[in-house]
């Protein structure tokens, strides 16, 4: 199984090589890094800490972790992200990192590349980054690996269990496991690993944490033409869901005129699309790259990246999406940390921690299609300010959760 993973891999690297070789003749050298080249340089003289992220999802959960860590000791530490969303996020969400750079291609030379540039004390996979030669290559140099914030859902591990006897005896060197809930630690022990290292800790994103006042500042100011009005922020939407939001806000205005809606694609280069989506509908609308907002605009398209958490602090109900279509849905937590009661549609199963989270503090509302959510939005409007109505939840789910990074931060430490 080893071996066709090699094979495999090297099948699908080989091009890609001399793609990057050829955009590097042209001045992109960002993008050499995944074979090890043109890595920036680390303090040696510290411990160095190696956090492996994807992308956005799992780079927030990752910023998170490093900034905590690096308020209780100098270590160095870098993160490696596989796409380019991933990358920007963490430039712009205020890494503490020393390093963030792209992660290498699972190959020998790319990852032995990365060992002695960076010889990592601990290499530090965020939710399910296993990389088989990165993780056998860093077992053969004594480098201890951990599993930070785990998580794999029922779908995931129907993919990964043909694939268990390549995991496996790479799962029996990582310790810890640090899962994100008891059924992702049932799950990993199922692909192979140690059940007496399992340790469930929560989802990292959970945790509240207050965004930067400034940044906060400068959104509230952007939004101050639409003071006087309800903002519904509808984030990570994907293709099919922008339609049925967009109906349902049409139809919600007849009754509330005062309704505002912030639209928020969960890729950025669907942009044009949903700009096409809000124009038949009439709607007047402005895009936030533009950066110019009116009394009169009743859409606003977030076309930015890393400004979603700081609309959904001003906003006053949310929707998330990947729920209405069959997806898994994106973050729950979010939204409703920031303090907004959280609208979502049935798919939300990779996302069982936060649902969970959500149903005990009576925070989620489930909608299933235009007119359902037409209907609770409508009857959270009817509410006044839902922001007030569900405070006294907010600030108990806040409560509950306020010691798990900690709590990581410790446990990587040891």
């Amino acid at each position: 199984m080893a071996f066709l993973y090699t094979c495999l891999t090297w099948l699908y690297v080989i091009p890609l090589v001399l793609i990057l070789l050829v955009r590097a003749l042209f001045g992109d050298y960002e993008q050499l890094e995944r074979l090890g080249l043109r890595l920036p340089k680390i303090d040696g003289s510290r411990r160095t800490f190696w956090f492996v992220a994807s992308s956005v999802g799992e780079v927030n959960i990752a910023v998170k972790l490093i900034n905590r860590l690096r308020q209780q000791e100098a270590v160095g530490i870098i993160l490696t992200v596989t796409t380019p969303t991933g990358r920007k996020q963490a430039q712009t969400a205020g890494c503490a990192a020393d390093i963030i750079c792209y992660h290498p291609f699972d190959v020998v030379p790319c990852v032995n590349r990365f060992l002695k540039v960076f010889q990592p004390e601990k290499i530090l996979l965020i939710e399910t980054e296993l990389w088989p030669t990165l993780m056998k290559q860093a077992f053969s140099l004594n480098v201890q690996i951990v599993q930070v914030s785990g998580r794999i859902s029922t779908q995931s591990l129907q993919r990964y269990l043909p694939f268990r006897p390549l995991f496996a005896p790479l799962l029996q060197h990582v310790k810890p496991l640090l899962m994100q809930s008891t059924a992702d630690a049932t799950r990993i022990v199922r692909l192979g690993g140690r059940r007496e290292v399992v340790t469930v800790l929560g989802s990292p994103k959970s945790d509240y944490t207050a965004p930067p006042e400034e940044k906060l500042k400068s959104i509230r100011d952007y939004l101050s033409v639409w003071s006087k009005f309800i903002l519904l922020t509808c984030g990570s939407t994907r293709p099919d869901e922008e339609k049925i939001i967009l109906d349902a806000f049409a139809a919600i205005r007849t009754k509330f005129p005062n309704l505002r809606l912030v639209l928020a694609p969960r890729h950025l280069q669907r942009g044009e699309e949903v700009t096409k989506e809000i124009s038949q509908g009439a709607l007047r609308f402005t895009t936030r790259s533009s950066n110019t907002l009116t009394e009169a605009d009743v859409v606003l398209l977030l076309d930015t990246l890393g400004e979603l958490n700081l609309f959904y602090h001003l906003s006053h109900i949310a929707f998330v999406g990947g729920t209405l279509v069959p997806l898994g849905g994106h973050s729950l937590l979010e939204p409703a940390l920031a303090g907004c009661p959280v609208l979502h549609g049935p798919y939300c199963f990779n996302q069982q921690p936060g649902l969970e989270m959500l149903r005990r503090f009576d925070l989620g509302i489930i909608v299933k299609d235009s007119a359902e959510l037409q209907q609770q939005v409508k009857k959270l409007l009817t509410l006044g300010n839902p922001r007030q109505v569900y405070k006294e939840r907010v600030a108990q789910l806040r409560k509950e959760n306020a010691s798990i990074v900690d709590n990581y931060v410790q446990r990587i430490l040891v």
